[in-house]
């Protein structure tokens, strides 16, 4: 399977350059490249045969050994460890919230029986209102 969205580091492989060299042809806007979300710019591989001319026709095309397969996996090994403790924080953060939310409904059932209590009172007659209805039957 072939790659088409490369690293700089692949890049620069490929195209026979330093790191540095990738880096500056981005930031002078020579070859474009997108941001994942981690940060690390990512290049397309025919954006950088456009900018490089890795691939004339009377050039073999470039082949990625099995070196460059090895840290390939490397670098998702890392991806997907990096994903895996973004996740471990959402979980922790849900936790919490979903503790907290179990101490708001505590609160509010007691606040709930509280606030019944209360009506019930209300809705006795006092002492004395009472002993004067019952005193004449009404």
């Amino acid at each position: 399977m072939s790659k088409t969205v490369l690293s700089v580091e692949e890049a620069a492989r490929l195209a026979g350059k330093s790191t540095k060299t990738i880096y500056r042809w981005i930031s002078t806007g020579r070859m474009s490249a997108n941001t994942d979300k981690n940060g690390h710019k990512k290049i397309n591989l025919a954006e950088l045969t456009r900018v490089a001319d890795i691939n004339t026709p009377h050039e073999t095309p470039v082949r990625i050994s099995q070196s460059n397969t090895e840290t390939d996996n490397i670098i998702n090994v890392k991806e997907l460890e990096a994903k895996l403790q973004a996740m471990e924080r959402l979980l922790k953060e849900k936790d919490l919230r979903i503790g907290e939310l179990k101490e708001d409904k505590t609160s509010l059932q007691d606040e709930k029986i509280r606030l019944t209590h209360l009506l019930e009172d209300k809705s006795k007659p006092s002492g004395l209102i009472s002993g004067i209805f019952s005193k004449y039957g009404l």
